[in-house]
């Protein structure tokens, strides 16, 4: 049974959604870094809207930052997984001067077990490299892979976690759903640009 639990988490977090085409900080989210139509988002979703879910009982939905996953229930992986998650602090040094005028959009899910390892681990590795958590925005999915501003489409989300990196309004590349090798060398990979293709890319 636990075995049937684990393959039916893996399998919703990467069950790809059918396509009809193809920030952050303690208190609250900030605008400043984001486009047009994720500045529409930001406005149309609730921030930390909890709605409940028939599957996994309560989920998280739209925008959200880290005071929604330090709540419960969500707190019991988020913070759990933030404490015991080693970070590699040699990357995070050659990540750091890499991350000035970088804008990070995340999309995620707090019922997915994938999301559940990563985001705290994103986190960790952003708070030791001192990133400007107004240049970060969070978006938690349902089990569709859907927000209630749809703004998943135009990011052209099948599968979360995907972490999407950005300068001057371009996205540099993304991340998607697990490392290559560890978080830090994929964000490293992606910032350096180096040649880097996430699990789904062909």
């Amino acid at each position: 049974a636990i075995i049937l639990c684990a393959v039916l988490s893996i399998w919703a977090c990467n069950n790809q959604k059918k396509a009809t085409n193809g920030s952050e900080g303690t208190a609250v989210d900030s605008s400043n870094a984001m486009g047009g139509s994720d500045a529409k988002a930001a406005m149309a979703d609730p921030l930390n809207e909890i709605v409940p879910n028939e599957e996994y009982d309560t989920i998280m939905l739209g925008r959200i930052n880290r005071n929604g996953l330090q709540q419960e229930p969500f707190s019991e992986w988020f913070t759990s997984t933030y404490d015991i998650q080693p970070v590699d602090s040699a990357m995070v040094t050659k990540i750091e001067p890499l991350l000035q005028d970088v804008s990070i959009t995340v999309f995620m899910g707090t019922w997915c077990s994938d999301s559940q390892r990563e985001i705290p681990h994103l986190y960790k590795i952003l708070d030791a490299a001192d990133f400007d958590y107004d240049k970060l925005t969070v978006y938690a999915v349902d089990d569709m892979k859907t927000t209630p501003s749809n703004i998943e489409e135009e990011h052209n989300i099948a599968y979360v976690p995907t972490i999407i990196f950005s300068k001057n309004g371009e996205e540099m590349d993304r991340f998607v759903e697990y490392a290559q090798n560890t978080l830090e060398e994929d964000i490293y990979a992606i910032l350096n640009g180096a040649e880097y293709k996430d699990p789904y890319e062909e």
